[in-house]
């Protein structure tokens, strides 16, 4: 993780038994915490991984990578109509969770000023 992001948020990664967002997932869980230093503006992700990764994959920073990654490009489908493009089933109250999971995420990038910084990962 570059420096600078690290001196601008702080990062608390929590193991939890549960994602809201994924029932049925067998599964690590964790709540990662982002607060932004300069104002002190706390948002927190639900984030999971499979069960197929090993303990030393799972450390803090691999998790706050993935997490990271993963916002970066959830973000490039918060338009409806690009969304759609994954191949959802438009009818499903499941495909219109997801989307607004995505949209409340991306809301709370921005909360944060963390836009910039998952440029990133852009090459990831």
């Amino acid at each position: 993780m570059k420096r600078e992001m690290k001196s601008k948020f702080k990062f608390k990664v929590k193991e939890v038994n549960s994602n809201p967002h994924m029932q049925d997932f067998d599964g690590f869980h964790y709540r990662i915490s982002i607060i932004n230093k300069k104002n002190n503006l706390r948002r927190s992700f639900a984030y999971s991984v499979g069960s197929g990764h090993r303990y030393e994959d799972r450390t803090d920073i691999k998790i706050i990578e993935g997490l990271l990654g993963c916002l970066y490009m959830d973000s490039a489908y918060t338009d409806y109509e690009v969304f759609e493009g994954l191949g959802y089933n438009e009818d499903s109250k499941k495909t219109d969770k997801i989307f607004k999971a995505i949209c409340r995420n991306d809301e709370k990038v921005d909360e944060l000023g963390l836009r910039d910084y998952l440029k990133d990962y852009e090459d990831r």
